[in-house]
């Protein structure tokens, strides 16, 4: 998705400097109704056998038995479910399964967790050794098996991301793994499937992307690219969420009156993760992730003001990263 490097030397041009690239290798849909186009893109993808890894909660909300009854069933090769906060033990039996009948490609189906699952699923069926061998890598021996992402919070931005995050019991911090090409090769982003979510998963998604666009914002290889990105997803977030989060309760999100709120908050969380996928992510996700603590319990947004404070002192080293 992009790289930032660290001081180089100037040269003839100057002392050195923090240097940014930016790049997003996804290609997005995007747009009320998008889902529509779910088949042909898996026609385009020209795979055979088709792995579908998806969140438990999506599928009990009948969402993904209406996907899929929109694919070609002799393309679906399996259907792995994922609960919150997946582990490797969990991902290694959906790989299992998945190279067992053969997958070539990946359809992700749910939020940041399921999303980076499905990653780590594609990662697998390309590649041996269980998907922890792979930490600390920027390259595997070869690229991850294409994949399809269908978020369905606004929240992480995942769908965009070049890293993937599981969550292993009993360890301190959690299992991140960031390799090229891991970021799925389309992103179909359809507002509709936020319409029946609940108010919490809601809520903390929308937190989880206000705080990936602000500490993009508060990092050091911030560029006017990533700031344009971050400060529209900010103010989007902002204006969309607390609309949204009141349709939970009065119908208007299911009723389809806040359709376009909802398209907006979810473009808003992809380009949230397109600016801190280059920039990086800064201390308030670093105080969380050195404790542990999974994002489910969104323990980051509480430390946010003051970490907010400390860093406006320049001290963001923009070395975190969002999956």
């Amino acid at each position: 998705m992009s790289k930032s490097r660290g001081p180089r030397t100037g040269g003839p041009f100057g002392p050195p400097v923090l240097t940014g690239t930016f790049d997003v290798t996804t290609r997005i849909i995007s747009g009320m109704g998008a889902l529509a186009t779910l088949p042909d893109e898996v026609a385009d993808l020209g795979c055979r056998r088709l792995a579908v890894v998806a969140d438990e909660g999506v599928a009990a909300a009948g969402l993904l038995d209406a996907l899929l009854a929109t694919l070609d069933p002799d393309v679906v090769a399996a259907v792995l479910l994922v609960g919150a906060n997946p582990d490797a033990a969990q991902v290694e039996r959906a790989a299992g399964t998945s190279r067992g009948a053969a997958c070539d490609a990946v359809l992700a189906v749910g939020g940041g967790s399921a999303l980076g699952a499905a990653k780590a699923v594609a990662v697998r069926l390309t590649n041996e050794g269980s998907i922890d061998t792979f930490e600390g890598l920027t390259r595997a021996p070869h690229r991850p098996a294409p994949t399809i992402a269908v978020p369905t919070t606004a929240g992480s931005g995942s769908e965009v991301s070049r890293v993937l995050v599981l969550h292993e019991p009993g360890r301190k911090g959690e299992l991140v793994v960031r390799l090229e090409g891991v970021e799925p090769h389309i992103a179909i982003l359809d507002g509709a499937v936020l319409r029946g979510l609940p108010r919490a998963p809601m809520v903390y998604a929308g937190l989880d992307a206000l705080s990936h666009s602000l500490e993009s914002l508060w990092a050091r290889r911030r560029t006017s690219i990533t700031a344009a990105l971050a400060t529209a997803a900010a103010t989007t977030i902002l204006r969309c969420l607390p609309l949204v989060a009141e349709g939970c309760t009065t119908g208007a999100n299911a009723n389809g009156e806040n359709d376009q709120l909802l398209q907006d908050l979810l473009e808003a969380s992809c380009m949230a993760n397109m600016a801190c996928g280059s920039t990086g992510l800064t201390l308030v996700h670093a105080v969380r992730r050195a404790r542990g603590e999974p994002p489910a319990r969104y323990a980051e947004r509480y430390p946010a003001a003051a970490c907010g404070a400390f860093q406006r002192d320049g001290l963001g080293s923009g070395d975190e990263r969002a999956g």
